[in-house]
């Protein structure tokens, strides 16, 4: 036993199941990067919501497709007020709901992925050797 006293068949299984769960969410990124087109928006105004203590601000974007002008509020807010009315942002929007608009993080989630596949590669690892 190694990791908080549990077996090293536990480890492995562990290990297999964070190695699927960090390839699914890959391709499902993947899928989502090519299910979406990325464009410019201007931050028309910030929506400010407070819920249970925590303040969330949701950046209203407008953007054009196709000479047609959309404004959305976005989705996803942060915790903190990020944007500034007339910035220039880049946004994603679905092929399919072109209303269905996401402004671009700096987080790179592909680099969480790897990260957690390599976790699991360790454990994985560090299983089958102990298995020997």
């Amino acid at each position: 036993m190694w990791a908080a006293g549990i077996s090293d068949e536990v480890n492995l299984l562990l290990g297999i199941i964070v190695i699927i769960a960090s390839l699914v969410l890959f391709i499902q990124q993947i899928r989502n990067k090519l299910s979406r087109v990325r464009t410019d928006a201007i931050v028309e105004r910030i929506e400010h919501q407070r819920h249970k203590g925590a303040d969330s601000y949701h950046p209203i974007v407008r953007y054009e497709v196709n000479g047609r002008t959309y404004t959305v509020r976005c989705r996803t807010g942060n915790a903190i007020q990020k944007y500034r009315v007339g910035e220039i942002v880049k946004i994603t929007y679905s092929k399919k709901d072109v209303e269905n608009a996401v402004v671009e993080y700096e987080r790179h989630v592909l680099v969480w992925l790897v990260l957690l596949f390599l976790s699991g590669l360790t454990i994985l690892g560090i299983a089958l050797y102990r298995m020997r």
